[in-house]
């Protein structure tokens, strides 16, 4: 893109610059797939909270491939059958041939191994959680221990930790990358864990939320009114009593962390 369209590939590099939340969402098929490595490259080295789902879990792991361990042809066998280093290889979970036969469908157990994990603390503690998948491609097994020697560390699995299933970047404050789809439990004032995290992270509150909570997110309610703007200045500037007879303010957008377009701000401090 940025031989056939420089101007374009500048406009977009000035967008994702100016954010303060990359999320990369699952997906099918190879389009885009080099901006969204990039997009998880940019987020690991300037801090930036990424959230990347399903396939932005893979996207995210390539970018550590060939960034963080020289393997300049990394790619996931989806995209590439010839690379040397397929860093996402083809784990059909059954076979049937027809209506995704060969696909990871329904709720399936997550083991979090790690208790220092932002994803233990995200899922208050829950040594097990179950979220629904829908894909055919995964980490490669075989990687695992170079990409946790690079620093991703995968602290979610399957039982038998053949599945890597939660990834997260050591050292960066939010760098989230999940196999599954948190998105098909997620409900309007019952958010999806690794969701809120990521909107509290864009605005720079996960910490305060972690430390108020003793080391739990407790994304589900009942929510006290949001506050803050005395706590949060310009990072919260909506105000959400959800126990109101009254239907509940449309909450204005709020300035993200670094002052940009941010996030829209609805249920971000307890």
């Amino acid at each position: 893109m940025k031989m056939k369209d420089p101007f374009l590939y500048d406009e977009a590099w000035k967008k994702l610059k100016d954010v303060d939340g990359v999320l990369c969402p699952g997906g099918f098929g190879d389009r885009g797939i080099e901006g969204k490595s990039l997009s998880a490259r940019h987020c690991r080295e300037t801090g930036t909270p990424y959230f990347g789902i399903c396939l932005g879990l893979q996207t995210a792991v390539i970018d550590v491939a060939r960034s963080m361990l020289g393997l300049e042809r990394a790619n996931s066998e989806e995209f590439d059958k010839e690379t040397p280093d397929k860093c996402c290889v083809f784990m059909p979970d059954h076979s049937g041939g027809q209506l995704g036969g060969t696909m990871r469908l329904g709720a399936r157990c997550t083991i979090i191994n790690d208790p220092n994990s932002l994803a233990y603390k995200l899922y208050d503690c829950q040594p097990v959680v179950y979220e629904r998948h829908r894909h055919r491609y995964e980490v490669n097994p075989d990687l695992v221990q170079q990409f946790e020697g690079a620093g991703l560390k995968f602290v979610g699995t399957d039982e038998r930790k053949q599945r890597m299933e939660i990834a997260e970047l050591e050292g960066h404050d939010f760098f989230l990358g999940v196999q599954f789809h948190p998105e098909f439990k997620s409900r309007p004032f019952r958010p999806s864990p690794p969701f809120l995290g990521f909107v509290l992270a864009s605005a720079g509150l996960l910490q305060k939320r972690l430390e108020r909570n003793g080391g739990k997110l407790l994304a589900e309610g009942p929510f006290d009114p949001l506050v803050l703007p005395s706590e949060a200045g310009e990072n919260c500037s909506a105000r959400l009593n959800v126990n109101s007879s009254q239907p509940p303010e449309q909450p204005a957008k709020a300035k993200g962390a670094s002052g940009g377009p941010g996030v829209v701000s609805s249920v971000l401090a307890k």
